[in-house]
């Protein structure tokens, strides 16, 4: 027989299941960590036409590495980096002194403390969680019926795109 590997147990969740099920959710939803600060190492496509970079983060503090495709290290005086996580080739980039292509990153990001209205949104999220779903999910009138599909963040959503990561290329 098969044991599960998503689901280890079919045991009421405790709260402290509930809020780590939560922050999972809005952490996936917003695509990044948020907090604590921390430092990780992304490979990204940075090709030769392309003067910037988006690392996957809102909230950069540092980059401490950029390495290019054939393993250089570059020299922090070719790019310079934005709050947001953008890394932008400065005038002085060489395509004589440094590959193209994937660029590995190392760089240090999140809040130092979780902003408040994230922590709500993980307790509201946590709290629905607990009382399970009392959304309207289907109604039927004569030979009419709708389907709807719950929205477990409801109105924190508002809250959080504004720690969400957009759309990259």
């Amino acid at each position: 027989m098969a044991t599960p590997e998503l689901a280890t147990t079919l045991a009421e969740p405790t709260d402290q299941d509930r809020l780590l099920q939560a922050e999972a959710v809005v952490r996936n939803y917003c695509g990044w960590h948020i907090s604590p600060v921390r430092t990780d190492t992304v490979s990204l496509l940075w090709p030769q036409e392309d003067t910037a970079v988006v690392l996957p983060t809102l909230r950069l503090v540092a980059v401490t590495g950029v390495v290019d495709s054939d393993g250089n290290t570059l020299d922090p005086g070719f790019y310079s980096s934005t709050t947001q996580g953008v890394l932008v080739r400065t005038y002085a980039w060489s395509p004589l002194l440094y590959g193209w292509g994937y660029m590995t990153v190392t760089f240090t990001h999140g809040y130092t403390e979780v902003p408040a209205d994230v922590t709500a949104a993980v307790v509201n999220l946590a709290k629905r969680l607990r009382g399970g779903s009392t959304a309207l999910l289907s109604k039927t009138i004569g030979p009419f019926s709708e389907s709807y599909t719950p929205d477990l963040l409801g109105l924190d959503r508002s809250v959080l795109d504004r720690y969400k990561l957009p759309p990259r290329p």
